[in-house]
């Protein structure tokens, strides 16, 4: 049985994996990436927190936004962190044990390289974050252990795209030869409702504009990332489909494509 699940395990356990990964961040989020930008502000700026917490991230990636968002954490609340860091990938997991070292004054860390369904939880969490790493859950399990592991007055953070944003219409359309497809934000909203697991929502916008001379290629880093790697083997009217749809979900203006993609924040406590 195909399973889109697998494949993205498996492509993020390649180097041109994680670099068509990065690739496609830094054209959403910018270098600053301002998704974490947004979820500190937001969100984590405006807890109360002690002076030693702990802090769960679970699809950690390469473990940038970990890293920037624990050392914001730091210089507001000047605190001591337990970090565990959750990530299937051992190159990238690899990637964040290197650059990991510049939180040694305040965070003490554990990785953990493998799936967060076989990973045994030894601590209770002030912060669980789960940002844009749910549609790789086997089911809403997962996601109950975790919630099993904050603390009562803890807080759990979901980021993921809304169902009808940019992203997640690309992955529909990309998303057909599987059989298997992502769990993602409407599956999880529904297990929640099912749960009676109360949450609060909140929402941001990702804007970025591609001129003409750079809109194709730009949107085929994007297709490449969402199709795993398989975009550049489709035939050449595939590909220009393709292109083609994600021009539509845009705003063209003279010769500038203006994009945004809406992304959702579940904060679940107990």
């Amino acid at each position: 049985m195909l399973k889109v699940k697998d494949k993205y395990k498996n492509y993020l356990q390649t180097r041109t994996g994680i670099d068509k990964y990065n690739a496609f961040k830094t054209i959403l989020y910018s270098e600053k990436d301002t998704l974490t930008e947004n979820v500190f502000s937001n969100h984590i700026s405006k807890l109360k927190l002690a002076k030693a917490i702990s802090i769960c991230d679970v699809g950690s990636g390469d473990g940038k936004r970990i890293i920037d968002l624990t050392t914001k954490i730091n210089n507001q609340f000047d605190c001591n962190i337990q970090l565990d860091f959750i990530e299937q990938s051992s190159l990238m997991c690899a990637d964040f044990q290197t650059n990991s070292q510049q939180l040694d004054n305040f965070c003490k860390v554990e990785i953990h390289a493998i799936e967060v369904q076989d990973t045994v939880l030894q601590n209770n969490y002030d912060i669980v974050f789960l940002i844009h790493s749910i549609f790789c859950f086997p089911d809403f399990s997962v996601f109950q252990k975790l919630l099993d592991r904050i603390k009562s007055d803890g807080f759990l953070y979901v980021v993921t795209n809304t169902a009808d944003s940019f992203l997640a219409k690309l992955k529909q359309e990309l998303d057909m030869q599987y059989e298997v497809k992502r769990y993602e934000i409407k599956d999880l909203l529904s297990d929640l409702e099912f749960h009676n697991v109360h949450y609060d929502k909140d929402s941001f916008t990702t804007e970025w504009t591609l001129n003409s001379s750079e809109v194709d290629e730009k949107l085929s880093v994007i297709l490449d990332w969402l199709s795993l790697g398989d975009f550049h083997s489709f035939d050449n009217a595939r590909q220009k489909q393709l292109i083609g749809f994600a021009k539509q979900l845009s705003k063209q203006n003279e010769n500038q494509f203006h994009f945004s993609e809406t992304e959702e924040v579940l904060i679940i406590t107990k």
